[in-house]
């Protein structure tokens, strides 16, 4: 049985360990806060690829990206000149709600057709007329 090192790719190897290596570099220009909330995912010629699990914390990665790239400047030799910032689908606070339709109430929709027998404009009382029709029974 061969040893499990031998059956993975040298590339893939050494390009773990370089994408490892600029990550703890990149946390240190970074507040701990946003540790678990990006993850390095590529480096492509002289650019980085990064991660994270929301819009906020994209916005808020993108404030420190000088920090970032001084960073790695100083402390690597891959000479990277760009990060480029993601928002990571299938991150677990990224997955899809599942929602359900709103609907109406029978005493909303009731306020809602009395409120519209009320009203003169003929498009406002429609729409009104048409919404009410949107409850549970």
């Amino acid at each position: 049985m061969k040893a499990i090192s031998k059956l993975i790719n040298p590339e893939l190897t050494s390009k773990t360990r370089v994408l490892g290596h600029i990550d703890k570099i990149f946390k240190t220009a970074l507040p701990i806060a946003a540790h678990p909330h990006i993850r390095i995912a590529n480096i492509i010629d002289k650019e980085v690829t990064v991660f994270t699990d929301s819009p906020a914390w994209s916005t808020r990665l993108r404030l420190y990206t000088q920090d970032m790239l001084f960073m790695l400047a100083q402390h690597t030799e891959y000479g990277i000149t760009n990060i480029r910032i993601r928002l990571s689908k299938s991150h677990p606070s990224n997955k899809s709600i599942q929602t359900t339709k709103p609907v109406l109430s029978r005493v909303s929709a009731e306020l809602i057709r009395q409120t519209a027998g009320s009203i003169t404009d003929p498009n406002l009382k429609n729409a009104l007329l048409q919404l009410a029709q949107r409850n549970k029974a």
